[in-house]
């Protein structure tokens, strides 16, 4: 479970574009991570998760990303999301009901998002490189144990944003998100209808639309336009919430349109992008990313399983955007009007992004505290920042309605208020300074983000101990 959101720079309050995604897998810790910028012999090889080896460029992009503790073939870490030294950004979301198209072994979803951040230049040579190496190497199902999805990726920079959508077999589309909208993807398809004719706005693999049609899956002759989604995705689903019209993905897609725009949109009405009614924040797009659907009509604190308490993380696989089952979350503020080491700012939080608080990175901060890289499954760590923040979280199901809503949520809103203000005017130091010492600039920008970090790291353990005494009888979960 995953999902995420592009915004264009004319729907934003300050003309950046915005990238926003949650990581949904229950259980397996998060990191957050920064790989330097590399040098590469001249025969060097890159390892893709299935094991196979592609050509390594002479040098690789430095960049910040997330990453979870779980193994993907040859990876010990995957799903990544990030942010690279050029302000280019990468969201991915599995897809679980897609046509099964032979494919051999070749790039997959976890090798994707690598290879934008390593040698992405802007968001459009980033779907262009893409589409290259999946024509040379092919594109099969990902090595997820449990979860041979094919995939949806979200590709952006401080200009334009994209949808890219990839089938097993190596056919793709990607779809240009319009300036002055809001989009949004769960783990499913949402392309629709390709203009063959725009390719400012759209780009495809060769024979896209051919090979559907020799399959029968498009009808040209009927005179209907080549729809992606309709093609290419299944009524047939590999796990029990791959397809667009299934709860899990109908009811997040609505509520994002609904936040954003203020309409009710039909349930199964396939509305992926809109005008904003207002122009979105950053904090706007924290709010998107941790709703709970409390206070809608489709209420999950309503329902009987949420108890006396009315949590609303009381489902497996949960049909609001914050999952109880989230293992980090990232929003992307790309910004063209100043240096890339501060226009690349980075938000991230841990765990349960509700009962949690998103911290400022920047591209130039070069990643997190130590506490926040370490974390394994099943290995409770008070050292790990993840481990912390998804105690705290648990602690929170025991009595929602007391212990999330009056102890913990108004304590991490108020941090992130406090931060987004403070940033305002630091940005300002850190442009000044980034002009007389570059250097130094980037050393006390690193210095606050990580004070905000280790703080709000202190916060959390301190909020877990009072919970435990005044709600637990002090019992050690």
């Amino acid at each position: 479970m995953c999902f995420s959101l592009i915004v264009g720079k004319d729907a934003t309050q300050d003309g950046s574009v915005i990238l926003g995604a949650n990581n949904d897998w229950p259980g397996y810790p998060g990191h957050i991570l920064y790989t330097p910028r590399k040098q590469h012999g001249k025969d060097a090889k890159s390892l893709l998760a299935s094991g196979k080896e592609i050509p390594e460029l002479d040098e690789t992009f430095a960049y910040t990303h997330t990453t979870t503790a779980y193994t993907t073939g040859t990876r010990d870490e995957s799903w990544m999301y990030g942010v690279n030294e050029n302000q280019v950004a990468v969201s991915i979301m599995g897809v679980y009901a897609f046509k099964q198209i032979p494919s051999a072994n070749g790039i997959e979803a976890d090798d994707l998002t690598i290879l934008v951040l390593e040698r992405g230049k802007t968001a459009r040579q980033s779907v262009e490189m893409l589409g290259e190496l999946i024509k040379e190497h092919g594109f099969s199902v990902s090595s997820i144990e449990g979860a041979a999805g094919s995939v949806v990726m979200g590709i952006a920079d401080p200009k334009e944003g994209f949808w890219l959508e990839v089938i097993p077999g190596g056919h793709w589309v990607a779809k240009r998100v319009p300036d002055d909208m809001i989009s949004v993807r769960p783990n499913c398809f949402g392309v629709q209808e390709v203009d063959f004719q725009d390719p400012d706005n759209f780009l495809w693999s060769e024979g896209v639309a051919e090979f559907a049609e020799a399959q029968g899956w498009h009808r040209p002759n009927e005179g209907t336009n080549f729809n992606f989604s309709s093609c290419y995705s299944d009524d047939v689903a590999i796990c029990a919430y791959g397809k667009a019209d299934d709860p899990v993905n109908a009811y997040r897609r609505w509520r994002a349109m609904n936040i954003a725009t203020g309409i009710d949109y039909p349930l199964d009405e396939l509305v992926y992008e809109a005008v904003p009614k207002e122009k979105i924040s950053v904090k706007d797009a924290m709010n998107i990313l941790r709703d709970t659907l409390e206070g809608t009509k489709y209420d999950l604190t309503k329902a009987p399983e949420a108890g006396v308490h009315k949590n609303p993380f009381w489902m497996e696989v949960s049909s609001s955007i914050g999952q109880g089952g989230t293992v980090l979350s990232m929003i992307a503020h790309l910004r063209d009007n100043m240096p890339n080491e501060i226009g690349g700012q980075m938000w991230f939080s841990l765990a349960n992004g509700h009962l949690s608080t998103f911290l400022p990175c920047y591209i130039g901060s070069k990643g997190m505290p130590t506490e926040f890289k370490i974390g394994e499954i099943l290995e409770f760590d008070e050292n790990s920042a993840w481990w912390v923040f998804q105690e705290l979280g648990e602690l929170c199901y025991r009595n929602y309605q007391e212990i999330a809503k009056k102890e913990v949520i108004p304590v991490f809103r108020a941090m992130e208020d406090e931060t987004l203000a403070l940033l305002s005017v630091m940005e300002k130091c850190f442009l000044e300074l980034y002009q007389e010492n570059p250097e130094l600039a980037l050393e006390t920008m690193k210095f606050f983000t990580t004070g905000k970090a280790l703080i709000a790291l202190d916060v959390a353990k301190k909020l877990s101990r009072k919970i435990k005494g005044k709600y637990l009888a002090n019992v050690i979960m």
